[in-house]
């Protein structure tokens, strides 16, 4: 036993001295590829692969407990004070009773955490105004915005039954006209639904919202705004990144902004220090973006970024580089709160949707170092002719 534990303690320090940015792509890539090799390759070489996977795994134990005991709420429940008592009848089961359902809002993005507190709701809300400031959205413009994620309250409202005449929505706050585009189709029909359902005297024009996908606009039929043929703004928050490619919808968002007009996007840009330089760390970018559901095109510097996007033609085209601390560490920090307040309160989700959020809060705690990808601001315009 004592000299387990010195392999173990001996595999960790090992593992401290790789890069963080490719541990979790190691041990994920191991865990998928062992089974493979076991039955097709010689005993000799899965049994190092084997070595190397238990070397990796030594390392993220700690990890493992952590998501197990805290994340799938699978700790003892002598550990667990909120665990209910063999005496007590009913405990905090009647938590889901009380909830709210469906939910008044529906916002989701990695949000603007600009002080302590903030709920997500005005996170998400602050990214969205960022965003609608950077590309000059005015008082009775024509917007689009092709956010897939963020679309149900970001342009569908929130559709509050105590707050209807504050609802903090693009057409509400800046009296535009907006369209909004997704390519979910179960976000589609909720937002549907709640446009038809919202108040009569809700502020701001009335949004539109079609099915459709962000990297063709062309071949979304009845887009453009009616009674004029362009678009004053285009925008996307918080998922241009997703899209196969960015620079298609780049492309296709060109011809159908009015002279002079904008298109402006939360993305994501890579780090300088995280540009692959050897076919190992280029080979690692491309399973992270792959389990990220994200197009390895996609995967650029702000420099190259920049000139893909005046190659595209768009001129004045600008960067603002957010803090790390006010994205992923608020989103990492607002995830972690929310689970604890969860777990008081008796609250808990099904372990796939457990799983999934703790590594939505562990890669925006990887993420908060500001070494993998850079989170922007950013904005471009179309020629005057």
């Amino acid at each position: 036993m004592h000299s387990t534990g010195k392999l173990l303690h001996s595999a960790r320090s090992t593992m401290r001295t790789i890069p963080r940015s490719l541990r979790l792509t190691a041990t994920l890539s191991f865990l998928f590829t062992y089974p493979i090799l076991f039955f097709t390759t010689s005993h000799l070489t899965s049994l190092l692969y084997g070595f190397v996977l238990a070397t990796i795994l030594a390392y993220y134990v700690p990890v493992l407990s952590e998501i197990l005991h805290h994340h799938l709420g699978l700790s003892p429940a002598e550990n667990n004070p909120n665990e209910p008592a063999e005496s007590d009848m009913y405990g905090l089961n009647h938590a889901l009773l009380n909830l709210h359902v469906p939910p008044q809002t529906w916002w989701f993005n990695v949000g603007l955490w600009g002080r302590d507190g903030m709920t997500f709701e005005e996170a998400c809300r602050a990214l969205v105004n960022k965003v609608a400031e950077a590309a000059g959205v005015k008082e009775g413009g024509r917007v689009l915005e092709t956010d897939g994620k963020g679309v149900l309250d970001s342009m569908a409202g929130d559709n509050s039954p105590v707050l209807p005449f504050l609802s903090h929505t693009l057409s509400a706050l800046y009296g535009c006209y907006v369209t909004g585009i997704t390519n979910e189709t179960t976000q589609h029909t909720l937002a549907t639904s709640r446009l038809t359902t919202r108040s009569p005297t809700h502020p701001g024009p009335h949004p539109r919202l079609l099915l459709g996908d962000a990297s063709n606009l062309a071949s979304t039929p009845n887009l453009l705004p009616p009674a004029s043929p362009l678009f004053d703004a285009i925008l996307s928050i918080d998922s241009a990144y997703h899209y196969n490619t960015r620079w298609s919808f780049l492309a296709s968002a060109l011809p159908i902004l009015r002279p002079s007009g904008s298109v402006a996007l939360a993305d994501v840009a890579l780090h300088p220090a995280a540009v692959p330089t050897t076919p190992w760390r280029r080979w690692a970018l491309r399973a992270v973006c792959a389990m990220g559901r994200i197009p390895f095109e996609n995967m650029v510097t702000r420099a190259e970024y920049e000139a893909r996007m005046r190659t595209i033609g768009f001129v004045d085209v600008k960067f603002e580089v957010v803090p790390p601390e006010k994205v992923f560490g608020g989103l990492a920090e607002f995830i972690k709160r929310q689970r604890q307040k969860c777990e008081e309160v008796g609250v808990r989700t099904a372990p796939v949707t457990s799983v999934g959020l703790a590594v939505v809060e562990w890669m925006c705690g990887w993420f908060r170092g500001g070494e993998v990808c850079e989170f922007v601001i950013v904005s471009g315009r179309k020629a005057d002719k």
